[in-house]
């Protein structure tokens, strides 16, 4: 989703709870009922609407110790995006 993918989502069982979450679809459509993602109802997709929330996203993931590991992978995407698009092949292989 940070890269600006949808995700499918399934928002018709959603209990209308702020507390009680059991799937990856409950916590989406909370946050589509939210406004932090964009829900695409030709796709069933959701996706986060636009840049500046992307942002706020990236941040929380690289402040939480919880997200280290995702926090590593983003980054590690990002430097090979950057040793791609400068050509050099040393760091790509």
């Amino acid at each position: 989703m940070l890269a600006g993918e949808g995700v499918e989502v399934n928002v018709t069982r959603f209990l209308n709870t702020m507390s009680s979450f059991h799937t990856k679809d409950d916590l989406f459509t909370f946050l589509i009922h939210l406004g932090y993602l964009a829900y695409d109802m030709k796709d069933s997709t959701c996706r986060i609407p636009n840049r500046e929330v992307r942002g706020e996203w990236s941040n929380a993931i690289e402040t939480e110790a919880e997200y280290a590991v995702t926090s590593d992978i983003i980054q590690s995407s990002r430097q090979l995006l950057s040793d791609t698009l400068n050509m050099d092949e040393e760091a790509v292989v």
